[in-house]
């Protein structure tokens, strides 16, 4: 089953899950060890690469954004806020997708296994199948997020607030120093705007996929 969850990103939780309900439960086998020995590792391996891309063409793309500025102020902006709406449609694209999709999901299954800087997200308050809510982890068991348009730092369970948690494998090109520093900045900003600064847009910031400043007057 592990060599299944590697070969198609599955969330080892949900699958196991699912396996025990069909299956029940059953006994190690060798190819439990194949998957730990052998599979892990170049599992391991293969995320470390796929991160080193996305942070490769999230560079790219910020440099564009940076050439567009300097070309023009009014085209930097435009092309930040179109990336922007981009995203934004995206959220809801994917939170209403159907169910066999939501499997490629990473669930948190425990807070231990968390990382600063991590980008973590759980369903939406009105419904799962609207709009996905973000927050950043900034270690010791708290997420800085926007709420009710307010960026503030609150603890897991106030953020997950009894909905499953998932860790998003988006670009990060700071340290996770820098991410968490980034977050704490902007701390008590009230500046939430549905589609050019909403709560993902926020947390993308902090790990660095723009440099879009946000007018704090």
């Amino acid at each position: 089953m592990g060599f299944f969850k590697d070969l198609f990103d599955l969330d080892a939780y949900d699958l196991e899950d699912a396996f025990r309900d069909l299956f029940g439960p059953r006994k190690r086998t060798i190819l439990d060890d194949f998957n730990e020995v052998v599979i892990e590792p170049i599992r391991e391996e293969l995320n470390d690469i796929k991160e080193e891309i996305k942070s490769s063409n999230q560079r790219v793309k910020n440099e564009f954004k940076k050439k567009c500025k300097e070309i023009s102020p009014e085209l930097g902006e435009a092309v930040e806020k179109l990336d922007r709406t981009a995203i934004t449609i995206r959220n809801h694209i994917e939170a209403s997708s159907s169910r066999s999709a939501k499997y490629l999901r990473k669930r948190v299954k425990s807070i231990n296994q968390l990382k600063e800087g991590d980008h973590l997200f759980v369903d939406g308050k009105i419904g799962p199948d609207i709009y996905t809510h973000h927050g950043l982890y900034v270690g010791d068991g708290y997420v800085i997020h926007y709420d009710n348009g307010l960026v503030c730092e609150v603890t897991y369970e106030e953020f997950a607030s009894g909905r499953k948690v998932y860790v998003l494998d988006s670009p990060i090109i700071y340290s996770r120093e820098t991410v968490v520093y980034r977050a704490r900045m902007r701390l008590g900003e009230n500046k939430y705007d549905l589609f050019f600064n909403n709560c993902e847009h926020f947390v993308r910031w902090c790990r660095g996929s723009d440099e879009w400043e946000i007018n704090r007057d």
